[in-house]
């Protein structure tokens, strides 16, 4: 008798399109969700658009070790519900298969998937989170390459501040600069640079300005 037979897998195909439903529409509906604060988070800090994908991406599985225990639980329910609306349940109780023999394709699901968000929780998670927190403050930190908003006091770390009146080269050339900086002896210096050039580097690491260079031609 082979151990996996035509009615394992006609019940395997019953609780698989649901999970996969389930899980698809939860991931999607969360994603949704966290997609528009990322969207805001983005926008306010002035980084590019392209980070809200990568934090989203590295969230997936956090979303996923959810959605698991649901999917599977709506899965069986839903497989079930039809076997028993179409009476299919009833034919295979009077060919022999009594509830346990049913079940054994759910709890072969449910074993595998404990295993799979086990690894999840475990394993993939905390590393996928550890990104997504590195990618937060690599955008507070403007190591991402932050844009420079014209006109306006932006505040490049906790001793820094720059205003740009003029932003040239998708921000690498600006003009019309005011740089105050404020070490941590509580030294500070203010430098207004104006119609002169200047070309910044824009990664800032640890709220330091990596590279900022002066053209002081005419």
């Amino acid at each position: 008798m082979k151990f996996i037979t035509a009615t394992d897998r006609y019940i395997a195909r019953l609780v698989a399109i649901p999970l996969l439903s389930t899980l698809a529409i939860a991931a999607m509906l969360l994603l949704l969700d966290k997609m528009l604060r990322l969207f805001d988070f983005v926008a306010a800090e002035g980084g590019p658009v392209s980070i809200v994908w990568r934090m989203l991406a590295n969230l997936i599985p956090e979303y996923l070790s959810l959605g698991i225990p649901i999917g599977l639980l709506l899965g069986i329910l839903l497989a079930f519900r039809r076997l028993a609306t179409t009476s299919e349940i009833d034919i295979f109780r009077a060919v022999g298969l009594g509830y346990g023999r049913l079940l054994r394709v759910p709890m072969l699901y449910a074993i595998a998937l404990a295993l799979v968000n086990f690894a999840i929780v475990g394993w993939i998670q905390p590393f996928s989170r550890y990104l997504y927190e590195e990618l937060q403050f690599d955008l507070r930190s403007g190591a991402l390459g932050a844009s420079i908003k014209v006109g306006e006091f932006n505040n490049l770390g906790n001793n820094l501040t720059i205003r740009v009146d003029e932003s040239r080269n998708q921000g690498n050339n600006l003009s019309g600069m005011f740089v105050f900086a404020e070490s941590k002896k509580g030294q500070s210096l203010a430098v207004t640079a104006e119609r002169r050039a200047v070309s910044a580097h824009r990664r800032f690491r640890g709220h330091h300005l990596a590279a900022v260079e002066w053209h002081l031609g005419a």
